[in-house]
């Protein structure tokens, strides 16, 4: 595979850059169509040539196994076509650019296989009502063994271009050619009995085993391809990472809120607030953050926007924090508390603060705005409650 990216693709190294990852995809895409088409002819060939010498009953199990390659063929097709309207550049209707076509491409595709495996479910059941028998021969035993040779290929060669480019659709194409694989062993295993043992009627029930080898990869295609679109939560290292090198200026206290929005598999944007000291000059901490995003935006090869947020640093703050903790870790371990501002009016005393709350603790929120009540009582408790959007 390096040496087919190194022959087909420039600049193959630099796969952050959008042409180069779309053209990663566009070569994926011709090498599955080609071996797809291979796939396709063997198979339609060795089905046709079954069924001209058994009164023209095809063999389901291997049919089914034939369309699916035809299935995947039309799956190469819509990859070819994802990943070139996914490499299209922003425009006015499409800022963010067109890269999420590459996972729409992905659950079309699926949708594909779903539909080829229902339909040859209710082939297959057909078959076995009508008491359809299949004859094989050794021959196409021999041509299966060869097309699962073909088809391993193919998905070790997509799994290499998927881990390359981070690609969904291009994983979920590879799990599709090895499932794919499992299907043809047991066209494979219905031909041995049937020559063998003579077992003629056990076409259609492998028929519909291959089928629901189908159903199963069409699902685990959409939950590789939908679930980017929906929105994951994005890697602890990399919040780490950033949080470490917002921490290491000269100035900033604090890291919260880092949020990471993706468009596409490049186009990515990334949002983070700093607590700095309220007492720090403007002109200065401002040329600190402008330096830290400029880091950050090399690095991940991301748009970064950071908010400054600052911070009182007087007794009083760090008495209310302290007490403000000591209440959270009732709750739970390791608690995270920001943004907190203390207000004095004739109306009393304000305290403003957000608390970054597990997911698993989100029915407590009353029992513990209650807690906190009772820490700080004739005070006035203004809290937000935050989720983390880490793995």
């Amino acid at each position: 595979m390096k040496f087919l990216r190194r022959l087909f693709i420039k600049n193959y190294q630099n796969v952050q850059d959008e042409t180069v990852r779309s053209a990663h995809g566009i070569l994926a895409a011709w090498l599955g169509l080609l071996i797809n088409v291979i796939l396709v002819g063997m198979k339609l060939s060795l089905a046709i040539l079954l069924a001209s010498q058994s009164s023209w009953i095809f063999p389901m199990a291997l049919l089914a196994d034939c369309i699916d390659s035809a299935g995947d063929m039309a799956s190469n097709i819509v990859t070819l076509v994802g990943f070139r309207a996914a490499s299209k550049p922003a425009d006015a209707d499409h800022p963010y650019g067109h890269e999420r076509m590459e996972y729409i491409a992905g659950i079309l595709v699926a949708t594909l296989v779903l539909v080829a495996g229902g339909e040859l479910i209710v082939n297959s059941i057909k078959g076995i009502v009508a008491g359809d028998a299949a004859f094989y021969t050794w021959p196409t035993v021999i041509v299966l063994v060869v097309a699962i040779g073909l088809k391993i290929l193919q998905g070790l060669m997509n799994l290499s271009l998927a881990k390359t480019i981070s690609s969904p659709a291009l994983k979920a194409t590879a799990i599709d050619s090895f499932t794919d694989t499992a299907a043809t062993f047991a066209v494979v295993l219905s031909a041995i009995l049937s020559i063998t043992l003579n077992w003629t009627f056990l076409d259609g029930y492998f028929g519909i085993g291959v089928a629901c080898f189908i159903i199963y990869s069409g699902i685990r295609m959409i939950q590789e391809t939908a679930n980017p679109l929906i929105g994951l939560a994005f890697s602890a290292k990399d919040v780490e990472d950033i949080t470490s090198l917002a921490m290491q200026r000269p100035g900033i206290l604090g890291v919260h809120d880092v949020l990471f929005h993706r468009y596409g598999p490049t186009k990515v944007f990334i949002t983070l607030h700093v607590e700095v000291s309220a007492d720090q000059k403007l002109p200065i901490i401002h040329e600190t953050i402008d330096s830290l995003e400029r880091e950050i935006n090399a690095k991940y090869h991301a748009e970064t926007t950071i908010h400054m947020d600052p911070v009182e640093s007087d007794q009083e703050s760090k008495e209310v924090r302290e007490k403000i903790m000591m209440v959270l870790k009732r709750f739970y371990e390791n608690p995270s508390m920001h943004d907190l501002h203390i207000y004095h009016d004739d109306k009393g005393t304000r305290i403003e603060f957000d608390v970054l709350l597990p997911y698993s603790l989100g029915t407590k929120k009353e029992e513990i705005l209650k807690a906190l009540s009772q820490a700080f009582p004739h005070k006035q408790l203004d809290v937000i409650f935050d989720h983390s959007y880490v793995e």
